[in-house]
């Protein structure tokens, strides 16, 4: 759904727009009905005489599926807001692309982290230092890009609701990116 996203913000023909839209729906539906089934599952397994270590990596990954439940939910509100923003005419301007195009890179960055450090074996470290390099980046660049009024002349007014709204929305899928990450290093790395 990142990458999706990242193609939504990018495509300027509004027939693609609406293209990636509905891709980006059916994927938040097939999260939503996938993340459902695990927990459910999660929860059965449970529910059996588990060791404690099996019993905490059992809830941490009910915690992962959630916030990355979660994220999916955000990617979707985000295209909604960026299509309400097109249907609207109202443009982002330079500056305010420029910063959400290094943000959205920043947390397909997260992204790439989260999937090598769920993919990886215990014998692989763990980057503390470059989750919270992210995790950081990402709340300056929010926090600094954010304020408006050091934006250039040409911000057009209708769109600074969207552009924070998105950015909210940013913080959000950091906030969970990193949630996931911790649970993956303190919970499931032996």
């Amino acid at each position: 759904m990142n990458l999706f996203f990242i193609q939504l913000f990018q495509e300027v023909e509004f027939d693609k727009q609406e293209l990636i839209y509905e891709k980006l729906v059916r994927h938040e539906i097939v999260i939503n009905a996938f993340q459902a089934s695990l927990s459910q599952y999660l929860n059965k397994a449970s529910a059996d005489e588990l060791s404690i270590n099996t019993s905490q990596k059992m809830n941490a990954l009910n915690q992962i599926c959630l916030h990355l439940e979660q994220s999916g939910g955000t990617y979707l509100k985000m295209a909604e807001i960026l299509r309400n923003k097109n249907l609207e005419m109202i443009w982002f301007n330079q500056q305010q692309r420029s910063v959400l195009s290094r943000i959205l890179h920043l947390l397909n960055q997260q992204h790439k982290l989260i999937q090598d450090h769920l993919h990886s074996t215990k014998n692989n470290p763990f980057s503390e230092a470059l989750v919270s390099a992210y995790f950081n980046e990402i709340n300056v660049k929010i926090h600094q890009d954010s304020k408006v009024s050091d934006f250039n002349q040409d911000v057009k007014k209708e769109s600074i609701p969207f552009f924070e709204s998105i950015l909210d929305n940013c913080h959000n899928l950091n906030t969970y990116h990193f949630k996931i990450l911790q649970l993956i290093k303190n919970q499931l790395k032996d």
